[in-house]
């Protein structure tokens, strides 16, 4: 189906909520991914699209998911297609792909 990203398991999404936090003061953009299980995850985006689209996904896995446990074994997550612009500048490129691996910016 896919590789996982180093080697980590992809999470279950059963009975996960994804929460788009408007009073999040450190940061603009979060929402935040809690786990059936309990666990939860921050997320930043880089603008408000790029939010409802991640909030949007998010809900449809986990539907999808819950979806294919009831009707089968299981299901896996997922992750989103990747963007279909790439930067010609190769510097906007590798800074492009560590916002895309960090949740929060790298202090220097």
């Amino acid at each position: 189906q896919g590789l996982p990203y180093h080697g980590e398991a992809p999470l279950s999404l059963t009975e996960a909520t994804c929460e788009i936090l408007t009073n999040y003061k450190k940061k603009k953009h979060v929402f935040k991914l809690r786990l059936g299980e309990g666990s939860e995850y921050l997320f930043q985006c880089k603008d408000e699209e790029e939010l409802q689209s991640w909030t949007q996904a998010m809900e449809s896995a986990a539907a999808q998911q819950l979806d294919s446990q009831s009707s089968s074994t299981g299901g896996r997550a997922r992750s989103l297609p990747p963007q279909a612009s790439q930067p010609s500048d190769p510097s906007s490129a590798k800074k492009d792909k560590e916002k895309r691996f960090s949740l929060f910016t790298k202090k220097k």
